[in-house]
């Protein structure tokens, strides 16, 4: 699998307090995401496109492939990245 930020709309987001906040131009949502899922986002945004588990992982500061998959879909459904199974 292969993901990236979605680039549809213009994301904002910064660092406050150990958490990040991030505003999603297209639907004018503001989200809070825990420190992982800030880092984890920020790295996907300096990635044309990730696939490498173990670079995200370590990237963000995660404990494990599932806290990973946990982190991406939770990404996913606020519309912030994209999931694809391209090769």
């Amino acid at each position: 699998m292969r993901w990236t930020v979605c680039r549809e709309f213009a994301v904002d987001i910064q660092a406050l307090d150990g958490e990040y906040v991030a505003y999603h131009h297209g639907s004018g949502c503001t989200h809070c995401l825990s420190a992982e899922a800030g880092e984890l986002f920020i790295s996907l945004s300096n990635a044309p496109v990730a696939s490498d588990l173990e670079g995200l992982m370590m990237g963000a500061g995660l404990t494990g492939p599932e806290q990973l998959q946990t982190m991406l879909e939770q990404l996913t459904a606020l519309s912030l990245i994209t999931v694809s199974e391209s090769t």
